[in-house]
């Protein structure tokens, strides 16, 4: 029997909430100085930001399989000083109420100034995938969507002095995105958008470890 309770009294690892992040501006993240200062004055004053968990656990609930996603809308470039900031957030109808609200309050205590003020808006059925090509898929019902793939070149690792952004989130392995689809159609949020064809994502992985 000895052997036995030896076994049972070992604790059971709880698996660190993990997984795949992707957001996306309306300006390019990657580009020639000449194409960043076009756009810095007049674009990239929307954005959306989805984390995917792929495991975990936070206040009792699990986590893998849970998507949220996050609209950022600016009265300037969002990457400017001062520029004022309506957040508001999009959690999982294919989640349990539980999952939602722990996804949610993991999200608000890690990233506290990315989820500062930000109001839920919409339970969707939200379906976020990543594939091991670098590819990245986000669909929000008929509310707003994006895919695209990383550069197969990594060029956005080789010219760094070209990319103007960071990200929002705190994420490993940042590379740059190239959308070939990017769109936002929820007229309560402002004006809609559709701005396909640009390097205007970044992607990576995410670890929130104690």
């Amino acid at each position: 029997m000895l052997p036995i309770v030896v076994l049972l009294a070992i604790p059971s690892v709880v698996p660190v909430p993990s997984g795949h992040y992707v957001e996306s501006r309306t300006a390019a993240v990657f580009a020639g100085a000449c194409h960043y200062n076009g756009e810095y004055c007049t674009d990239g004053r929307e954005a959306l930001c989805v984390w995917h968990f792929d495991a975990g656990r936070f206040a009792g609930a699990d986590l893998a399989g849970v998507d949220v996603a996050l609209s950022l809308r600016g009265d300037d470039n969002l990457a400017a000083k001062g520029v004022h900031v309506a957040r508001s957030v999009y959690l999982s109808s294919r989640a349990s109420t539980e999952q939602r609200e722990a996804a949610l309050a993991l999200l608000r205590a890690r990233e506290p100034a990315l989820f500062a003020g930000a109001r839920v808006l919409d339970a969707l059925p939200i379906q976020a995938s990543f594939g091991a090509d670098g590819s990245y898929s986000v669909e929000g019902g008929r509310l707003f969507a994006l895919s695209g793939s990383t550069l197969e070149d990594r060029a956005c690792c080789k010219m760094p002095f070209n990319v103007w952004y960071e990200p929002f989130a705190r994420i490993d392995g940042r590379v740059v995105g190239d959308n070939d689809v990017f769109r936002m159609s929820d007229t309560r949020l402002g004006g809609v958008f559709d701005r396909p064809g640009s390097n205007a994502a970044f992607t990576g992985s995410f670890r929130y470890a104690d």
